[in-house]
């Protein structure tokens, strides 16, 4: 049986997903796929089951906050959300968390 966390990492920089990516397995998590669009992330939470989701708040299709409100008003079972930004703004954080996040981190992490 597989204990280990399962992680979706979506985020448009591919240098960021894969370090991302490469750190958590190194540590013993499944990452089991990187995202670059909204929308996928979304396609994704719909076909298979996440412990964990590590989300910029700025992708191209949908973004991070909407996806948040997807998560938030369409699962079951919600992962653990943290959703990264650039911006460090006490405002823009309030509302990443009121639209779902559990956790907000600013990037560079």
């Amino acid at each position: 049986m597989n204990n280990q966390m399962t992680v979706l990492i979506a985020d448009e920089s591919a240098d960021f997903g894969k370090a991302c990516q490469r750190e958590l397995k190194q540590v013993g998590f499944d990452v089991v796929a990187v995202k670059k669009d909204g929308r996928r992330v979304i396609d994704a939470l719909e076909t298979k089951h996440f412990d964990a989701v590590l989300m910029d708040v700025f992708m191209s299709g949908l973004d991070g906050i909407e996806v948040l409100e997807y998560i938030k008003d369409s699962l079951s079972e919600p992962p653990i959300v943290m959703v990264f930004s650039s911006v460090d703004s006490a405002e823009f954080e309030s509302r990443i968390i009121s639209a779902g996040a559990d956790y907000y981190f600013l990037k560079p992490i």
